[in-house]
This record gives structure tokens, sequence and C-alpha cells, in this order.
């Protein structure tokens, strides 16, 4: 377990100033080491923003990890998040754990005093809490190996292939509840690196044509109020000028290239 001051100097000057997302992302390192060193890996994949963050550079902090699952059981979940849970204890972590099977399988990490010991609050109980989500996306892919070294953790991580990472931020963008502002951002952060995976699009919104998907996703997108799902983001945006990429995400869609 480092101190603040020890993860902090991970970062560059212009980050140093995110003491509590930099605390949030050392945890959520350490739980992705628990999680891919453990027996049960070969049957989750990393995806998400917070894989877009930690293994893709990111440039928004993001706050939950995100699992797809390959035919893990609540039984075989609760085994993984105990180990998760003895082995953060092992590193000198104050842990409580509460686990939920609601559509899909949550669990709910809170360190309890953790901010209050490294200086960033003023109160005992105050908790920093990380969440892990697992649930079968119904698409059949390889998963990719990465690694993962920094801070104090060195290991492999399987990780969702980029395109199909773009896909489900698509498909996630217009089928939420409420609308977020991060997965708008993140779409134009994918779009720079990638293009999506037709294939998935298809089976999930009936959509196999590059123009097609242009034009479906841009009607579905009309009414959203940019100017709100900015601000839902702006906490997690490291430069400001970054909520360009909501803001204008309409006029982005009309030009980029999706092929």
């Amino acid at each position: 377990m480092l101190d603040l001051q020890q993860i902090k100097e991970q970062y560059t000057d212009d980050l140093q100033s995110f003491e509590k997302s930099i605390l949030n992302e050392y945890l959520q390192y350490k739980i992705l080491q628990a999680i891919f060193e453990s027996k049960y890996a070969s049957k989750l994949s990393f995806l998400g923003g917070t894989a877009l963050r930690i293994i893709y550079g990111n440039n928004r902090f993001s706050e939950d990890i995100n699992l797809d699952n390959f035919g893990m059981s609540w039984d075989l979940f609760a085994e993984l998040v105990e180990r998760v849970k003895k082995l953060l204890e092992l590193e000198g972590f104050h842990v409580q754990v509460n686990s939920v099977s609601k559509g899909a399988f949550h669990c709910y990490l809170r360190f309890p005093e953790l901010l209050y010991q490294q200086g960033l609050s003023p109160l005992h109980q105050e908790k920093i809490m990380i969440q892990v989500d697992t649930i079968s996306q119904g698409y059949d892919y390889q998963p990719e190996i990465k690694i993962l070294n920094k801070f104090d953790v060195f290991t492999e991580v399987r990780v969702t292939p980029l395109n199909l990472l773009l896909s489900q931020k698509i498909f996630t963008a217009v089928n939420r509840k409420r609308a977020k502002g991060r997965d708008f951002y993140d779409i134009t952060f994918l779009l720079g690196k990638t293009k999506p995976d037709l294939a998935f699009l298809e089976k999930k919104m009936g959509i196999k044509d590059p123009e097609k998907l242009r034009m479906d996703f841009f009607e579905r997108i009309a009414n959203y109020n940019f100017k709100a799902l900015a601000e839902d983001v702006t906490p997690f945006v490291i430069k400001q000028e970054q909520i360009n990429r909501v803001l204008k995400f309409r006029e982005f869609w009309k030009q980029v290239e999706l092929t």
C-alpha cells in the first residue's frame, strides 16, 4: 500500500492536484490486480470508461470498474469479491464490502478512514467507494491481454478490444435511462483511435451500414441537452477545454469518418 505522496509521484505536475481522483485510480489498479491474478480471470474482460482511462490513456477520470462476464455465476462472483477483499486487507486497507445481484452483479468496496488518513478529509468516517459491476454483453469476442505497470502493480489484464469498446459506448449512449455526458466524451476519444465494430451494432441496434449509423444515431440524440451533458462530465475531465468534446458532439458526429 502506497501513501498519497508516493501515488502522486506517478503523475505529471498538472495531475497532482486531482488528489481524490488519483487515489481512487490507485485503488482501481489494486482491485484489477486482485481480479485478474485470480483463477476467475478467464471469465472476465475489462471494459467501459475506466478501461479507456487506465489501458488507453483517456484524459478523463472514471469511477467504476466494469467487466464483461463470460459465464461467471453469482457464487463465483461472491468468491472473487472475497478474494479481492482479503488481498486488499493484506495490503493494509480497511475494506467494507457489499455485493448485490440485480440484473448485473454489483460489488461496492468502501474504504472508511482512507481519505482522513491521507489528509483528504477532516472526517474520520468519510468513505471512498469503488463499484465493480459485471454483466454479459451477449457478444462473442476474444479479449486482448494488456499489462498494467504503474504504482506497485505489475499484472496482466484481459481487455475488450477498442473497436468493440467504441460500439458499446455508441449503444450505451442512447440506451441509458438518463443520458450521460461521459459516453459522448468517450466516443470522441475512441473515434480518434478506431472505427466501430459494426457486427456488434447490427446485433444490438440492427445497424450494419456506417451511414445509417450516422443518421439513426443523430436522430436519437436530436433532443439531447448537450450543455447539461457537458456539466455531467466536467468533474471527471482533466483539462476543462476538453468539455468541447461534448458541447460540439453533434457537429463532430456529422463529419467524423465511421469506416
